[in-house]
């Protein structure tokens, strides 16, 4: 598929995120054999699924934990019968998210952190936002942890976390400023603290002292006790940067 070519029906399979601009006809035909839509709410791309949310039968990580919560959200809101305001016809997806779009900045922004004051919608919780197809043959707005969000209440509650009065806003920044001044010190000691995990020692040829037990047999050394017979002993130690 070319760049010049637009998607009408939203249907087949694909390989790569379609832009909303650039490769999706804002009125495209949502297929009945697609079940979950999502989008990259930093530059409007979206992709899609044929088969239902399934909750983690045994989560590993933070996001797997807080997706199962939005799933089990959505099934109390479903056996609530208070799904209503999560609801979004098919037909006003892409419009909704082109308004989203022009809204948060323009289809010229190729990224952005999106936020919305409302319910599920702060910091990275819309960095995706996900629908899941429902029983009716309506969608429900979630975040990208599967969380229900009322749609019709983020158009007018956008805002920009880097430039924002919200007090609320304001004090997390002060509680991680301040998370940050307690953790320096130990930051500061920890010669590993900036790599994932600590460096692993590689084994480097030594021509000094070894054990007696190879045949460089000079006077006994802790270096190289415990190694097999060899031409030259092995010793160990970190590299350093």
């Amino acid at each position: 598929m070319t760049d010049k070519e637009i998607v009408t029906v939203i249907d087949g399979e694909y390989d790569e995120w379609l832009l909303l601009k650039r490769r999706l006809d804002i009125h495209a035909t949502i297929a009945d054999r697609v079940q979950i839509l999502y989008c990259d709410t930093r530059d409007f791309a979206l992709g899609w699924n044929f088969k239902q949310p399934e909750p983690y039968k045994k989560a590993t990580c933070g996001l797997e934990v807080r997706s199962n919560e939005g799933l089990h959200r959505m099934e109390q809101l479903k056996a609530s019968g208070n799904l209503e305001g999560y609801l979004i016809k098919p037909e006003e997806i892409l419009p909704w998210l082109d308004q989203l779009c022009e809204k948060s900045g323009g289809y010229d922004e190729d990224w952005r952190m999106l936020n919305a004051k409302v319910e599920g919608c702060r910091d990275w919780d819309i960095k995706y936002i996900r629908f899941a197809r429902h029983e009716d043959g309506r969608f429900i707005v979630c975040n990208g942890y599967w969380w229900p969000i009322e749609w019709r209440k983020v158009l007018d509650n956008l805002h920009d976390p880097l430039h924002d009065d919200d007090e609320d806003y304001k004090q997390r920044d002060r509680d991680i400023e301040r998370m940050a001044e307690q953790a320096a010190p130990l930051i500061l000691t920890n010669p590993y603290a900036h790599l994932h995990e600590a460096p692993k020692p590689k084994p480097v040829y030594y021509d000094g002292p070894c054990c007696g037990r190879c045949k460089n047999r000079h006077k006994p050394s802790d270096w190289c006790a415990g190694h097999y017979q060899q031409d030259r002993c092995y010793r160990f130690k970190l590299e350093r940067r």
